[in-house]
C-alpha cells in the first residue's frame, strides 16, 4: 500500500506549465460571450476591464497573450487581441495556458488561449440553436450623466443625460457531424447567422440626430478528418467569416 500510495504521488519535474482546460460539455454550464476567448476567465490569475482593454494574465497587458485555434495563431499584431472568433458549436476544447509556457510561444509574455474544433465520428450527430439578445434584457443603471463643456464658448459645462440604445440581435445555427466512410473518413460543419440592428440618438451643436446600423455576420465551418491508423489522423478544415454592415 506503502509503495502504491508513492507512485500515485509522483510529481512531473520535466514540465512547468500551468494550464486550464474546459471541455464542450463544461461549456453548456457556464456564463460567457459567443466567442472563445470568454471562457479565460474561467482560468486563475486571469482577469478583464474596460480600463485594461482586454484579458490580463498574471498582470501582463491585453497585447502580451497569444491566441490560437487549431494550433494557427489568430492574435492581432495592433493590439494582441484574437482576430478572429470561434463559435462555441464547432469548438471541442479550449485550453488557457496562464505560465511555464514552451519554447514555441515566445511572444507571449502574458497567457496562451487555445481553441480546438471539433471532429465529426461513426455517429451522426447536430444541434440547431437560436440566440437573442436586446436592449430591454439589459439594466440602464449605468447610463450616467456626461460632463460636456460647451464647444461654443468653451468657458462652461453642462451635463447630458444619454438615453438607452435601442440595441436587437438574432443569431440562429445548426451543426452536424458523421462518418462518411466508418472507421476512416468524417465529416463536421457548423453554420451561424447573426442579424443585428442598433440605434441611438447623438446631441450634435446642430440638434438632435439619430443613428442606425444593421449588420449580418456569418460564420461557416467545415472540417474533414482522415483517420489512416489509430494514431495518424489528418484535418482540413475551413472557416468562412463575412460581415456586412450598413449605417
Amino acid at each position: 500500500p506503502r509503495l502504491l500510495q508513492a507512485r500515485d504521488e509522483r510529481v512531473d519535474v520535466r514540465h512547468a506549465l500551468v494550464a486550464h482546460n474546459v471541455t464542450q460539455e463544461e461549456f453548456d454550464l457556464l456564463p460567457k460571450t459567443r466567442s472563445f476567448q470568454s471562457v479565460a476567465l474561467t482560468a486563475p490569475s486571469v482577469n478583464t476591464g474596460a480600463i485594461e482593454g482586454s484579458w490580463q494574465v498574471n498582470g501582463a497587458s491585453s497585447a502580451e497573450n497569444t491566441f490560437t485555434i487549431d494550433g494557427v495563431t489568430t492574435s492581432s499584431l495592433y493590439n494582441g487581441r484574437s482576430r478572429q472568433d470561434a463559435a462555441f458549436e464547432y469548438v471541442q476544447e479550449v485550453q488557457v495556458k496562464t505560465s511555464g509556457l514552451s519554447a514555441e510561444y515566445g511572444g507571449a509574455l502574458g497567457g496562451v488561449i487555445s481553441a480546438v474544433t471539433r471532429s465529426g465520428g461513426n455517429d451522426f450527430r447536430g444541434s440547431v440553436f437560436y440566440h437573442y439578445g436586446s436592449n430591454a434584457l439589459s439594466s440602464t443603471s449605468g447610463l450616467a450623466q456626461r460632463l460636456v463643456l460647451d464647444p461654443v464658448s468653451q468657458n462652461r459645462a453642462y451635463t447630458v443625460q444619454d438615453t438607452a440604445e435601442s440595441f436587437d440581435r438574432h443569431d440562429v445555427g445548426a451543426s452536424l457531424g458523421g462518418p462518411i466512410l466508418k472507421d476512416k473518413l468524417y465529416f463536421f460543419a457548423s453554420t451561424s447567422q447573426a442579424f443585428e440592428s442598433r440605434s441611438r440618438d447623438y446631441q450634435l451643436g446642430t440638434g438632435l440626430a439619430s443613428g442606425e446600423r444593421e449588420l449580418r455576420a456569418q460564420s461557416n465551418f467545415g472540417k474533414l478528418t482522415w483517420e489512416a491508423t489509430r494514431r495518424l489522423r489528418f484535418n482540413v478544415s475551413a472557416l468562412h467569416t463575412p460581415t456586412k454592415a450598413e449605417g
